[in-house]
């Protein structure tokens, strides 16, 4: 936590000094907190990524569940301000092949290609794919 704390503004620091960084990302993602900088922002949200690109492909390797496919998937979807749309492909035995965000839209669209999916899922030689978007809003209710 040193070194990220070290990478934020004075007000910033003075802020989460007594925090972890757990509670730091969620204050960043789940508020919208004034006390962060922009450059804050960009460079937590670099962390984030960062700890869920290793987190997910050491704890998750397969998928048997929608609770699970959602648990993988909801760390990628936290903070964002556009909607995305994400696959993940499975192998015969739900084995996780290949994850990517496939398509990244506006605030409230996102446009996906079935044809550009069905190349990605062929070209790893997917048995199966899960895809999910997101919402920004945080309502995924909300029609616009």
């Amino acid at each position: 936590m040193h070194k990220i704390y070290s990478l934020l503004s004075k007000k910033a620091q003075a802020y989460v000094e007594t925090m972890e960084l757990k509670e730091v990302l969620n204050i960043l993602f789940f508020m919208n907190n004034e006390n962060f900088t922009r450059r804050d922002k960009e460079k937590l949200i670099a962390v984030h990524e960062t700890i869920i690109e290793y987190n997910t492909k050491e704890d998750i390797k397969e998928i048997r569940s929608p609770k699970e496919a959602y648990d993988f998937l909801k760390p990628k979807f936290i903070g964002n301000e556009q909607e995305e749309f994400h696959a993940i492909f499975l192998n015969t035995k739900n084995r996780i092949i290949h994850t990517e965000m496939v398509f990244k839209g506006s605030t409230n669209t996102c446009i996906v290609d079935p044809k550009c999916l069905y190349s990605r899922a062929l070209k790893c030689s997917a048995s199966a794919v899960i895809v999910a978007h997101s919402h920004p809003s945080g309502d995924p209710l909300t029609i616009v």
